[in-house]
């Protein structure tokens, strides 16, 4: 029998606690600076807030720093703007997409930490059984995430915003050292005459002003929400842009893949159970929300969240959401009290997915033996009597298998 050495644990342990020691906490002004754009400086007081400054950063989200631009490192790259500059492909070939995520960021390690992923999809495109044509389709910001977040300054309108430009691009190869060599999940199979008609939409997409600005906020009435809540909502990331992807191929008929792993995204959740209302720029909590929020700036999420919570308790303000969909000035408005959430969480999929998917356990139950919590199923018998049934999944969930057995999600 092996002997148990506590050396490299205690070790891992002391190291943690050096790194998480070492920060060097200062203390800043109390009165929430605008941007140095704004024009006017009417200072908003909130309570003190405490900045870790050595917490490192996840996604570059300094002043100056842009995200990456694939588009302008290779050439077999394009922003979509038209039809034309997209493939066409024959009717009869017959393509796989797959799911995939690459940690955010110059820091990939401490991003999977904290689960940080950008979202794309994979094509590979077979004619007579051989492979002809790799694509991948993915959304991007000319920002880092935490960056859009920030008006560049406010007018007699409100809030001015120039750093929020998302595009959509196709590569006409599939980059697997940047997807961090995962195999990632396999979710469609489309016909040629299908993919054809998804390149159509995905030209309207693009090209809606609506789709122009990355957002990352969204609202959610409760922090677990249904499937329709998390599509129809605020926010506009990659993430978003690869929901639209999939309730389009459902919609086009393509055939879902539903027997894989749960498939999960980023959400940055405003949490309020409070329905929204919609206000202009010009509301007078609009601009003391966003000057509280970037005086919570900082160079990393989890630092980030802490300041904006400790804000918005002091403080007592209303939170905004930027809502792009209702116009170019409108914003959804919260009342206080609001909770701001980062989630690794189940991404919400169509209608389609969960008429075709397994929602059957195979695990027998029935009034005086109900199904296992953790399995988040239903017993088919409820009657009370000694009938056998069967625990099976509600109406939008799937059932996915662990090492425990199967369960629903």
């Amino acid at each position: 029998m092996l002997a148990f050495s506590p050396g490299p644990f205690v070790f891992l342990i002391t190291f943690l606690l050096i790194f998480v020691a070492s920060g060097v906490r200062k203390t800043y002004s109390t009165e929430v600076q605008r941007p140095e754009e704004a024009s006017a400086n009417v200072p908003v007081k909130v309570a003190s807030v405490v900045r870790n400054t050595t917490d490192s950063s996840i996604s570059g989200d300094s002043e100056s720093t842009r995200a990456p631009w694939p588009c302008e490192q290779n050439g077999t790259c394009v922003v979509v703007k038209s039809r034309s500059l997209l493939p066409t492909l024959p009717p009869t070939a017959e393509i796989e997409f797959t799911y995939r995520e690459a940690a955010l960021g110059a820091a990939p390690t401490m991003a999977k930490l904290v689960n940080q992923y950008h979202s794309g999809l994979t094509m590979i495109v077979q004619e007579k059984g051989k492979v002809v044509q790799n694509f991948t389709i993915e959304m991007w910001g000319r920002f880092s995430p935490m960056e859009t977040l920030f008006p560049t300054g406010f007018n007699e309108s409100g809030p001015t915003w120039h750093r929020d430009t998302a595009e959509i691009m196709l590569r006409e190869y599939i980059d697997e050292a940047y997807w961090s060599g995962s195999s990632g999940v396999k979710i469609v199979k489309a016909s040629g005459e299908t993919f054809n008609k998804f390149m159509d939409w995905v030209v309207e997409f693009a090209t809606d002003p609506v789709n122009a600005d990355y957002q990352p906020l969204a609202w959610w009435p409760a922090r677990k929400v249904d499937h329709h809540t998390r599509q129809f909502n605020y926010d506009y990331v990659c993430d978003t842009f690869i929901q639209n992807c999939l309730w389009k191929l459902a919609d086009l008929g393509a055939t879902l893949i539903t027997d894989g792993p749960v498939l999960r995204r980023n959400y940055l959740v405003a949490i309020n159970d409070e329905v929204p209302v919609v206000v202009d720029g010009t509301d007078k909590d609009v601009k003391p929300f966003y000057q509280l929020l970037i005086a919570a700036r900082r160079d990393s999420w989890v630092a980030f969240l802490a300041a904006v919570t400790e804000l918005l308790y002091s403080s007592e303000l209303p939170f905004i959401i930027r809502d792009i969909k209702s116009g170019p000035n409108k914003y959804a408005k919260l009342p206080p009290g609001s909770e701001l959430v980062l989630n690794y969480d189940v991404m919400a999929l169509p209608p389609q997915w969960f008429e075709s998917c397994n929602r059957d356990l195979n695990v027998g139950c029935g009034f005086w033996r109900p199904c296992s919590f953790w399995r988040s199923a239903e017993c088919t018998n409820t009657s009370g009597n000694f009938v056998s049934g069967t625990c099976v999944c509600p109406q939008d969930k799937c059932a996915h298998e662990a090492r425990l057995g199967f369960y629903c999600a």
